[in-house]
């Protein structure tokens, strides 16, 4: 049995070379992934763009519900509201049958 004394440390070429195994493989390891998230990329900055139209036509959206015109056609005609004094006539639908 050899004691841990007796042993002889490795030689410094050799623990260069194993960091240099270990650096080499981590960058093979990292230049392989690259397409897969130039992938990721590409379909964040599409998610982006829709979001940002999706919020540029909801601040439109927002702007437009803010007007008087806006809220007095929406009591209108989704609420049946009117001016005082005003009479609202609804037409009719004939069924000739």
């Amino acid at each position: 049995m050899i004691s841990s004394s007796s042993q002889k440390p490795l030689p410094l070429f050799r623990i260069l070379a194993l960091v240099l195994l270990c650096i080499v493989v981590s960058l093979i390891i990292a230049i392989l992934q690259v397409p897969d998230l130039s992938g990721e990329v590409e379909k964040a900055r599409k998610e982006l763009i829709s979001a940002q139209q999706e919020n540029a036509r909801l601040l439109r959206e927002l702007e437009l519900t803010q007007s008087t015109v806006y809220i007095e056609t929406s009591a209108r005609e989704r609420f049946g509201y009117a001016y005082p004094g005003e009479i609202i006539y609804e037409p009719v639908l004939r069924t000739d049958g």
